[in-house]
């Protein structure tokens, strides 16, 4: 049991509970252990990093999956590729690589820029973690959120692949965190995975997806 053992391991302190934007009690530690492929040492540094402090925003989640009718280590290894993630990308983001490596790997940097609200804004995001074909997990370095981490989930359905998306985020304090709100947030990533979505079917159904 991966929560007792954090408990266990951490002290009670780091097993409390905290309370959502509706006033249900939501357990931190049981919503960043949302994978079996998720390392320990990863699970930790994402608890400790992530700890509700009052008066602080806290940290929400987005999750997403879809159906693909692709085999798991092309679709894998082509979004391994910075290049082609932009190709896929809603133009709405206006997302840019400003220093990426070709394919990335654990411990890759990637520099980008993208709109947020209207505004460009600057990120700094690391591969935590990299598992061929299965799982990449980026964190942001540097950006416009309090902290955000990305788990890209592949899993094999046959020939096809099920890929699934779960972003944890913390939003921005001060004036900028009160105008973006939770559900604006979420809306607008649904939006983008929607239009990466329609991007990715039309390119596997015209075999440019390699």
């Amino acid at each position: 049991d991966v929560r007792g053992t954090l408990c266990e391991d951490e002290g009670p302190a780091d097993c409390r509970s905290g309370d959502d934007e509706s006033g249900n009690s939501r357990d931190l530690d049981a919503r960043v252990s949302l994978s079996p492929l998720y390392s320990l040492s990863v699970r930790r540094q994402w608890t400790d990093t992530t700890i509700h402090v009052p008066g602080e925003p806290e940290m929400a989640i987005f999750e997403e999956s879809i159906l693909l009718p692709i085999p798991r280590p092309v679709l894998f290894d082509f979004l391994s590729k910075p290049a082609n993630v932009a190709k896929v990308t809603s133009s709405a983001v206006g997302l840019k690589f400003r220093d990426a490596p070709e394919i990335v790997t654990t411990g890759s940097r990637i520099s980008i820029q993208m709109v947020v609200m209207g505004q460009v804004q600057n990120a700094i995001h690391e591969i935590a973690e990299f598992a061929h074909p299965e799982l990449i997990v980026e964190v942001q370095l540097e950006g416009p959120m309090k902290s955000w981490r990305h788990e890209h989930r592949f899993e094999e359905v046959g020939d096809q692949t099920r890929m699934i998306d779960v972003i944890d985020y913390t939003k921005p304090g001060g004036i900028v965190g009160l105008l973006l709100s939770e559900a604006k947030v979420n809306d607008m990533l649904e939006e983008n995975f929607f239009q990466r979505e329609q991007n990715l079917r039309r390119l596997i159904a015209q075999g440019l997806l390699t």
